[in-house]
């Protein structure tokens, strides 16, 4: 993949670059050639444009570099690891993310996405988040599969924001009956992971380590889940339960946050971590039992907004006006009278 820059160089180098032509155009016109003004140009017969204040001029340029960057297939960019949900914490070092605007054939396969199914919308976030993320670490690809659970929303929101740039479509979360504020995904709190854990965070394994007590446990690797991960195993347990097949429906609620890496994940290898936990006692039991506890009490999804009557700030669910679907999808009761 060639290499990536930001938004921001993207555009500044795009612009110079639009700048340098103009001006050779400039330079290569008729010396001291002045336009006639014609009568339909005149004050009397043309009401005067009203003037766009110097950040609306920037936007409506970004705006449309934006498009120009996408049609000359520019659009790839990278998002900084540390404004992920996870701050890049848990990934390799070196790893870089990069995200493109949705085509209208995602968007097309979004549409067609039943919201009434949870399944069906987990599939529809991860076939975005398939075509539209690009993981890389060093010169060794990754796959949409290696990303966190936690950041895959994010990075979703991020993609929206660069398929959407002529501002409309305006995405908003419903406060309650009668008020809406608009999702600005950096107010949006992902996870909140306490102090007192990440003492126990190991910059070298990108996980949690813990001493266990038992001498034949060794330690205990806890991890952010990733997609990959949590993808095996929902399909391992719709296979089981398919075929009526018994499982460990005790153990499948704790896997996600032992199993690191989804590639050497298979049935085999799934038992023998079963079997190699037998040796757990009543002190690994329980740490897992309490780290599993935190993981789900720290992923609570809230955006912080300014009520506008009390003058404070407060905290929202995640209750997109319009459903899930309004992610990637206009309202058409705002773009037309139906």
């Amino acid at each position: 993949m060639d290499e990536k820059h930001t938004i921001e160089q993207v555009l500044s180098q795009f612009t110079a670059e639009e700048e340098s032509k103009n001006h050779a155009n400039v330079k290569a016109s008729p010396a001291n050639k002045v336009p006639t003004k014609s009568s339909e140009e005149t004050p009397e017969s043309s009401p005067e444009t009203p003037r766009m204040t110097v950040a609306e001029e920037r936007e409506a340029r970004r705006i449309e570099i934006q498009k120009n960057l996408r049609e000359r297939g520019l659009g790839w960019v990278p998002v900084p690891l540390e404004d992920l949900p996870s701050g890049g914490i848990f990934y390799p070092v070196g790893t870089k993310v990069n995200v493109r605007a949705a085509s209208g054939g995602d968007i097309r396969h979004w549409s067609m996405m039943n919201e009434t199914e949870i399944t069906e919308i987990d599939n529809a976030l991860n076939y975005i988040i398939e075509r539209c993320v690009s993981i890389t670490y060093g010169e060794r690809p990754g796959t949409w599969k290696d990303l966190k659970e936690i950041d895959r929303f994010y990075l979703i929101l991020t993609i929206r924001d660069f398929t959407f740039t002529e501002g409309h479509n305006e995405l908003k979360i419903d406060v309650n009956e009668h008020t809406q504020v608009s999702v600005k995904k950096d107010n949006i709190n992902f996870i909140e992971i306490p102090d007192n854990l990440m003492k126990y965070y190991d910059d070298k394994e990108r996980c949690f380590v813990f001493k266990t007590k038992s001498p034949n446990c060794g330690d205990l690797h806890f991890h952010i889940p990733s997609v990959g991960v949590t993808q095996w195993l929902k399909s391992y347990v719709e296979r089981k339960s398919r075929a009526q097949e018994p499982f460990d429906s005790d153990f499948i609620t704790v896997a996600p946050i032992l199993i690191r890496d989804y590639r050497d994940l298979n049935d085999k290898t799934y038992s023998d971590l079963i079997y190699q936990t037998m040796n757990y006692g009543v002190y690994e039991w329980s740490l897992i039992a309490k780290i599993k506890r935190i993981f789900e009490t720290s992923v609570s999804p809230k955006m912080t907004y300014t009520d506008e009557e009390e003058g404070i700030e407060k905290e929202t669910p995640l209750n997109f006006h319009g459903g899930i679907k309004a992610i990637f999808m206009l309202d058409m009761d705002e773009e037309l009278d139906l």
